[in-house]
Parts: structure tokens; C-alpha cells; sequence
């Protein structure tokens, strides 16, 4: 199987043990059985994190190593609304005067000389 869907799988698996783990403890009548499936639902969940934090960690890594940083999904960074550039949402004024800053009207600057 290969790397991706095993690790699918192992969250899935792993993710439903520990939601077992917690159904039995919320719906126990025992207290001890209680503490222990909920200490149990947390050290899977946790493993399972780990896991797959370390695995799509080492699958970055090497993707990177490779050359092939673009179509490393995890890694992708979206696209911005100018192309490359270090301030992707900085807002450009091509003028002195951009438009619709200032309104004149005609009859402001007409003397009319009686």
C-alpha cells in the first residue's frame, strides 16, 4: 500500500478506537473503567497524531530534497492576488492622484470679473 492511503487508514483506525475507548468511558457505570478508557482515548488519539504529524513531516522532507517543492500539497502556500512578491495584499497607487480621491468642479475655479 502506498504511503498516503496507509496513513489514511491508520488515522481512521486509530481515530475509531479512540472513539470507542470514549463511548465506553461515557456511557461505563463504573468510574475506574471510566478513567481508564478516556486515559486510553487520549494516548491513541495522541499516538495517532504524532504518527501522522511525523509522517507527512518526513513526506515534506523528501519532496523538498527531490526539487519538487511546488506540488508538495501540504506544503503549498496559496496563491496571491499579485503573482510573487513579498506584500501579496499591499494596495498600489499609480498616481499622485488616484481615482475618485478628490472631486473638482467647474464652477470652483471660474472668476467671472463684473
Amino acid at each position: 500500500m502506498r504511503p498516503f492511503p496507509r496513513d489514511l487508514v491508520i488515522g481512521a483506525v486509530g481515530l475509531l478506537i479512540a472513539g470507542g475507548l470514549t463511548a465506553i468511558a461515557l456511557l461505563g457505570r463504573d468510574s475506574g473503567m471510566s478513567v481508564a478508557a478516556m486515559l486510553g482515548a487520549g494516548l491513541v488519539a495522541s499516538a495517532v497524531g504524532i504518527f501522522l504529524f511525523v509522517e507527512a513531516w518526513v513526506w515534506s522532507q523528501r519532496v523538498y530534497r527531490i526539487g519538487a517543492t511546488g506540488r508538495a500539497v501540504a506544503i503549498a502556500l496559496p496563491p496571491s492576488s499579485r503573482g510573487l512578491g513579498r506584500h501579496p495584499f499591499k494596495v498600489e497607487i499609480t498616481g499622485s492622484n488616484p481615482v475618485g480621491g478628490t472631486t473638482v468642479k467647474a464652477d470652483d475655479h471660474l472668476e467671472i470679473a463684473a
